[in-house]
Order: structure tokens, then sequence, then C-alpha cells
């Protein structure tokens, strides 16, 4: 019996250690990057779709209604999550900084999520809302390699992106010639159809979202392909086109590269400098490719798509003896956060450790993404990169 109590009291002990080290380790910064939430379409999904652009009530690739609220929601989680225990509940601008790309979707994205973090607090006889909270992003028509990776012109990524999809391309045409010449019919893609024609099909399920009415060969089944629908296969040629576009670390690097160090250096200086004043939380606003490329950077793959309002979020811990980890994490909507697991790294992944492990997969400059990406660099190419700065 009293062995047994012993034993009790033992584990007892060594819990309450292991729960005051975890205590102990204090969150000293936070950056993320969500995607927009749901939109409209950018344009047709097809030629034939009888659905134009007069039934979005504000226009092509504009966000929704239903889109602002999903955003609204994911602030509400950085809210309980972080607010109070982390950051004021009053916005500080000494604490947060958001970024944003320059894109409609993406600002309203912001607004909407800050709608969700700082929400109203009671005020007396003003109509304006209590916390107004500044959204970042570079001027028209400049260069944004930060958050629109995509975007930007890097023929050394083409070439390579080429290279592989060559083989993927005639692939897929090859496994689903039966239901080309279908698709032809149907659609109304003038000439030979393509394989991006294809994917684009699968938009239609943004319309179905917002219950629009679909024609029945979109739902049509194919004993041939495992009785999968039309849709299911249009659906996925697209997020095979998608994932292969950041499928090994040389795409990464080229497309994601420039943001990793971007978020590294952001690490750095608090770690480096802890003296100095430096903001607790840093948001960035974009895309679901900006995602895929940061994904593929810190080689730590997808297996689909980015949905609307998805995170990617690492925070930064410093330990009682002076040591510092991250911990990677994603949160889409409705959905509990999920922990990623760095290859290479614990789940607590030593900052230093992590630094060695993309030393090579940064891209440090604006001069440094230019020659990666095959492309004479002089100060007045191609605007101004507009990064967050201290």
């Amino acid at each position: 019996m009293i062995l047994k109590i012993t034993i009790i009291l033992t584990l007892l002990l060594h819990l309450q250690v292991v729960l005051t080290k975890e205590i102990e380790d204090e969150l000293i910064f936070v950056q993320a990057i969500w995607r927009h939430g749901d939109r409209a379409p950018s344009k047709l999904p097809y030629p034939n779709d009888v659905h134009n652009e007069d039934k979005w009530d504000n226009g092509w690739g504009q966000l929704t209604k239903k889109g602002k609220y999903q955003m609204m929601e994911l602030g509400s989680w950085f809210k309980k999550r972080y607010i109070n225990s982390f950051v004021n509940a009053t916005y500080k601008s000494k604490e947060v900084y958001i970024r944003s790309s320059d894109i409609d979707r993406t600002l309203m994205s912001a607004q909407s999520f800050i709608f969700g973090m700082y929400p109203n607090q009671k005020h007396s006889g003003h109509k304006l809302p209590t916390q107004v909270v500044p959204i970042h992003a570079p001027a028209p028509g400049d260069n944004d390699p930060l958050l629109r990776p995509d975007d930007f012109e890097c023929p050394e990524y083409d070439k390579k992106v080429r290279n592989i999809n060559e083989h993927l391309y005639d692939e897929l045409m090859g496994n689903y010639s039966d239901i080309i010449p279908f698709l032809k019919n149907h659609t109304g893609f003038e000439g030979d159809l393509k394989i991006k024609d294809i994917g684009s099909i699968c938009n239609v399920k943004i319309e179905m979202i917002h219950n629009f009415n679909q024609p029945s060969w979109i739902f049509s089944e194919w004993p041939l392909h495992y009785n999968k629908t039309t849709l299911d296969i249009v659906c996925d040629i697209k997020k095979q086109l998608r994932l292969s576009d950041f499928q090994n670390s040389e795409l990464g690097k080229l497309r994601g590269g420039y943001l990793l160090d971007n978020w590294l250096e952001n690490a750095k200086k608090i770690i480096h400098h802890p003296d100095e004043e430096h903001k607790k939380m840093i948001l960035y606003s974009s895309h679901a490719e900006t995602i895929l490329a940061l994904r593929s950077a810190f080689n730590v793959y997808p297996d689909d798509i980015t949905p609307y309002a998805t995170a990617l979020i690492m925070e930064l811990y410093k330990t009682d003896n002076s040591t510092y980890y991250i911990k990677l994490y994603l949160k889409s909507h409705n959905k509990p956060l999920e922990d990623l697991q760095i290859p290479g790294c614990e789940h607590k992944c030593n900052f230093d450790t992590l630094t060695k492990l993309y030393v090579d997969m940064e891209i440090d400059s604006r001069k440094e993404l230019y020659r990666e990406c095959g492309l004479e660099y002089c100060e007045k190419t191609g605007g101004v990169v507009f990064d967050y700065a201290d």
C-alpha cells in the first residue's frame, strides 16, 4: 500500500514538473498568414455557364458575404487564443501589424478578420467603430513577391515547373481521354480543350456553395473512373495541377523562399534584440498560392488546395533557460487546430535547428530573388517590393 502511494506521488510530482515547465515557456511572438474568405469566381468557369457576373453582388473575384463571415470567425478564434493572454483587447499599433496583398478580397478579408479579433466595444453617442485597425498594403502596380509570389515574373520557376508538369499534363489528358470530348461538347471552349480549361470547370463548386443550379452533365457518373462524377474528375485534375506547382524544394524556394526568409528574420529580430521594442503579432492576408508556396518552402506539403479562411500560424516561445522554439499550426475554417510537423525537427522545433534546416531555402533580398529567378536586377526594376518593417 505504501509502495502504491509512493508511486502515485512520484507520478503526480513528475506531472507537476512537466506542467510547470510548459507554463514557464513564454509565448513571445506570433505570425500568421491566411487565405481570403469565400469569393466569387474570377471569370466564368466555362464559356457556356449561364451564371455570369451579374449574378454576383460585387462582381468577379470579390469577397462574398459568406467569405466575410468566415474571416470574422477566424478573427474570433484568434481573439480567444491570443487576446488578453498575449495581446491587449484594445488594438495597439506597437503590438499588432496587419499586411495584405493589394487585392480587394484580401483587403476585405483583413477587415472582416479585424471585426472578429477586435469586436466593437460599448461606445457613447458616436457611430464610429471603437476598434479601427490599419491594414498595410503595397501601392497599386508594385511588385509583391511576398504575398503574391505566383504573380511575380520568375523565368527560372516557369522553366522548372514546365519541365515537371509536361509529364503530368500528358498523363492526365491520357487518363481522361474518354471524358474530353464530353467536356468539349458541353462547355463551349474553342479549339483544343486545354488541361487548365478542364481545371477551370471545377469553379462551379463556388456557384454551388451559393445554391446556383447546375446542368445535369456536371453530375454525370463515369463507371471507368470509379463512378466519379464529372465534377469530381475536373476538381481532382485542378487539385493535381495546383499542387504540382509547388511539389518540390526548388519550386518552393523560388515561390516561397522570400516569405520564408521574412518569417525567420522577423523572429530573429526578437530573439537577438530582446531589449528593443518589437511587434508581438504580424498577420498577413493573402491567397491560396501564397500559403502553398510557404508550406512548400517549409517542406510541409499539403494534400489539398488551401481552403478559404485558413491560416498558417507560427508561434515563437522562449524557455526558462533562454532557448527558443517554434510551433507550426494550420487553422482551417470550422476545424480544430492542426499541428504541422516540420521534417527533421520536433514539434517544439528549436529555432537554431530550424534556421539550419532552411538556410538553403531562404531568399534574403530583392536582389537575390531576381538572381534566383534569372532576371537582371537594377534598383528601378519592377517597382518597390513592399515588406514589413519594424
